[in-house]
């Protein structure tokens, strides 16, 4: 075995359940609470008003002379301490009410909003209006995937990718007619997606070259096929390399989506819901945890996310205008056999098998929420079986983040090969961590991810062994 090398500070490897919710996870932080910046600078501004007050009054209205001529002190000056060495203390004091004072009304502030949300339903976030509505139940949904439930013509953009590949298969599977849809941008391996590619065609599904900034080959291959429904996965994927490539992100992940928007408006595809795919990514530099899909959107750390928040957005304004429903789904850091090369998972076994050196971004102390490709497929597909009233936005992750550290460790048990490691900082549009909150998944699509961490890598390896997967690696990074 090849000697355990590291660079730079050493990643610290954590036991194996240190990376529980239970005990990795800081407290979530009320939304509604000010920052505690603006606490102190309250409390310092009322500080500096009160001690500006008492001495104003010294200076000017505490000395009073009699009738008789003689001076003397008001009631206001025997409050503030005469003595210097007093002085600290009484205006620490202060201050210290006035921290009190302020955080008492913010507490009962924050308290009186979210007794007045839960007595008024109809204040509730739009986002989880949902738990108003009736549970999708397991039972049910097995009876949408069944024979007797509907069987639709499914337009899969994307389709020689990686979640798309998976997403026709298992259409075809549950006997609906899947049709694959793709243009094999370059961003990695052609040959990688050719190899998906030759997987559909091996199980009778059909797969058009196209692309869906083409509004006419759209429009031809959806009336061709007489496709009632639309899986819109095609994107310019990847966070690192929008650094290099901005252009390509607005045309991929935002103009052809406006394109398929405008295509299904005017064929009247309307009246079911179109499923397309977002990212965890749109959380950005959240700090609440775990994310929620009514979380505050505000601050994303990359292009990339930048354009998929742009998606949901978009998405909500063709509701707005022509009642166009849709469900965004955010999917967190999937992982799997036929993968693509610029995730983890992949870089990690063909630099590991090869003996290369692996960076390990900020120190290995970053989590990331994995989820095996079948449970996200899972999730995808149920999506067409609800009915929605708006569009709707759902988190399908695992729910249990794992330190990067612990991930690189497993990845060297599976391989049986000590890695050499470079740990490196943060790298720039990264996040340290990305956590699903999947309750809503779970009332809504009944989605139950069940693969565990452990053997879906060993099914990743499996794979990466027997096609010699190194053959596709990225040639830029």
């Amino acid at each position: 075995m090849p000697p355990h090398s590291r660079k730079g500070p050493a990643l610290h490897m954590k036991d194996k359940d240190d990376y529980s919710t239970n005990s990795t996870t800081p407290p979530s932080p009320n939304p509604n609470d000010r920052p505690l910046s603006s606490f102190n600078q309250g409390v310092k501004t009322e500080g500096k008003a009160s001690a500006t007050m008492l001495r104003s009054s010294t200076s000017a209205s505490s000395l009073r002379r009699s009738s008789s001529g003689a001076v003397s002190y008001s009631p206001c000056y025997s409050l503030f301490p005469r003595s210097a060495a007093k002085r600290i203390p009484f205006l620490l004091g202060v201050i210290v009410v006035c921290w009190n004072v302020t955080s008492s009304r913010l507490i009962l502030s924050n308290l009186e909003e979210q007794h007045l949300r839960l007595r008024n339903p109809g204040e509730l976030h739009p986002q989880e209006t949902y738990t108003r509505k009736q549970k999708m139940t397991q039972s049910k949904m097995t009876d949408f995937r069944g024979p007797m439930g509907p069987k639709y013509n499914v337009l899969v953009t994307g389709g020689a990718g990686f979640i798309g590949m998976f997403t026709c298969l298992e259409l075809k599977r549950l006997g609906m007619t899947p049709i694959g849809y793709d243009n094999l941008n370059p961003y990695y391996s052609t040959d990688l997606k050719e190899l998906r590619i030759q997987e559909l065609e091996r199980n009778g599904i059909d797969f058009v070259r196209g692309d869906v900034c083409d509004p006419d080959m759209l429009k031809a291959t959806i009336q061709e096929y007489n496709i009632t429904r639309v899986v819109h996965l095609a994107a310019q994927a990847g966070v690192r390399y929008s650094l290099k490539h901005p252009m390509e992100y607005t045309r991929n992940n935002v103009d052809c989506f406006v394109y398929l928007l405008e295509t299904l408006v005017e064929l009247g595809l309307t009246k079911k819901p179109l499923v397309f795919a977002s990212s965890s990514s749109v959380y950005g530099n959240n700090v609440k945890i775990p994310f929620r899909e009514s979380d505050r959107l505000e601050d994303p750390a990359s292009l990339y996310a930048a354009t998929k928040r742009s998606d949901e957005l978009i998405a909500q304004t063709y509701f707005n205008l022509h009642q166009l429903k849709s469900v965004g789904l955010r999917f967190f850091t999937v992982y799997g056999p036929f993968g693509r090369p610029d995730m983890a998972p992949w870089l990690f076994a063909d630099k590991i098998t090869n003996n290369a050196t692996i960076r390990v971004f900020n120190h290995g102390k970053s989590q990331r929420d994995f989820t095996f490709v079948l449970d996200i497929v899972q999730g995808v597909i149920n999506s067409l079986f609800i009915e929605v009233d708006q569009p709707e936005l759902i988190n399908l992750g695992n729910g249990r983040p794992v330190v990067l550290a612990d991930f690189v460790q497993l990845m060297e048990s599976r391989l049986g090969v000590k890695a050499n490691i470079d740990s490196v900082g943060m790298q720039k549009g990264d996040v340290p961590l990305t956590y699903a909150d999947i309750s809503k998944a779970r009332r809504m699509l009944a989605y139950s991810p069940n693969t565990k961490l452990e053997d879906g890598i060993t099914q990743f390896i499996a794979w990466f062994r027997e096609t010699n997967a190194s053959q596709y690696r990225m040639t830029e990074s």
